[in-house]
């Protein structure tokens, strides 16, 4: 990411406060120190103006609040490079600790640090003012702000493990995220694709099918064009059936109230069966509309998947042309598909 100069003065005024006062500076000493010679500074929308910073999902109704930075940023400032090899090397710590420890719960206090790592108390406050940046780390954290802050490790720290930079521990915490995010991906198209009529080992095989083969992309395409209307049509099935159960239910209810009104039974016994006779007619009714709202909607959504696959097939014929006509058919055919007039200048030549 390349910053602009007011993004790289918001980072540096930060920086340069925290490393003289060990705290962050609030909104407004930062507006105060950049706006004498930059009157056109405005310090929300410049902390808004990175991608995780907080300042981007939250409105502040004053400035007197602490202002609010990532590793991501301070890592632009060279002169945080020592600070921030000091932060790696307290991850690495952890790390190791967490998995060479027999505790249920693996602690690590600013004091062990300063004595096993040989940090200074500066150093250690700092480092732990910069360890709230990060992320998945740890579970809990106590007193940040001072030489005693008092840590509880996430198992997330294996993902760390071994980091011999701050530029490793990116480099890690940026695989974490894609694998969530694939995991994520692979589990909705997993969810979606179950829905969609088993299509996904046809789209598979016309994916890989070579596209010179029009027989093998026809027959994928066909495949395709099948499991979508089987679908549909099971529905349709199932709808009419109950329709016609209801409807057999109805007229033995309403035959039953006529016998018991010949035979001169209670009348209670006639109304009952002719009420659920006329409950047994709507759940028909209703059985019967789904049935044609579910045929209807295969109908209407027909000619779109006609048309998806003619251009399967279509672009698949193309391979067989030799280069110039290839080319030419394969414009056409896309002007067609996405609805545009056909290129004339091209017949004319």
């Amino acid at each position: 990411m390349d910053l602009n100069k007011y993004q790289f003065l918001y980072i540096q005024t930060m920086y340069d406060y925290f490393r003289e006062n060990l705290q962050w500076p609030t909104f407004r000493q930062v507006e105060k120190k950049i706006l004498p010679t930059h009157r056109d500074f405005r310090v929300l929308d410049v902390a808004s103006s990175f991608e995780d910073n907080q300042a981007a999902h939250f409105f502040y109704q004053h400035l007197d609040v602490p202002a609010t930075i990532t590793l991501k940023e301070i890592r632009h400032y060279p002169e945080a490079e020592k600070d921030l090899a000091d932060l790696a090397k307290v991850i690495r710590y952890c790390a190791d600790k967490y998995v060479n420890s027999d505790e249920d719960q693996v602690t690590v206090t600013g004091e062990e640090v300063g004595r096993n790592l040989h940090f200074e108390e500066i150093a250690v406050r700092k480092v732990g003012l910069l360890l709230v940046l990060t992320s998945g780390i740890f579970t809990s954290f106590s007193n940040p702000e001072q030489s005693i802050w008092h840590l509880t490790a996430s198992q997330n720290i294996l993902d760390v493990e071994g980091i011999q930079s701050i530029d490793d521990y990116f480099e890690r915490l940026d695989e974490r995220i894609k694998s969530y995010q694939a995991s994520r991906s692979s589990q909705n198209a997993a969810s979606i694709m179950s829905q969609n009529y088993d299509t996904s080992a046809t789209i598979e095989k016309i994916a890989q099918a070579d596209p010179s083969d029009i027989k093998a992309i026809g027959v994928s395409a066909l495949s395709l064009s099948t499991g979508y209307y089987n679908e549909p049509l099971t529905q349709s099935r199932q709808s009419f059936l109950l329709m016609r159960i209801a409807a057999v239910v109805c007229l033995l209810l309403f035959g039953a109230a006529f016998v018991i009104l010949i035979l001169q039974e209670p009348a209670n016994l006639a109304y009952i069966s002719m009420i659920g006779g006329a409950i047994s007619a709507l759940f028909s009714g209703i059985f019967f509309l789904m049935y044609r709202h579910t045929s209807g909607q295969a109908l209407a959504y027909k000619p779109q998947v006609d048309r998806t696959q003619n251009f399967i097939v279509a672009i698949s014929a193309c391979e067989i042309m030799d280069e110039e006509r290839k080319q030419r058919s394969r414009e056409e055919i896309i002007r067609w598909f996405v609805g545009l007039q056909p290129n004339r200048s091209e017949d004319k030549k």
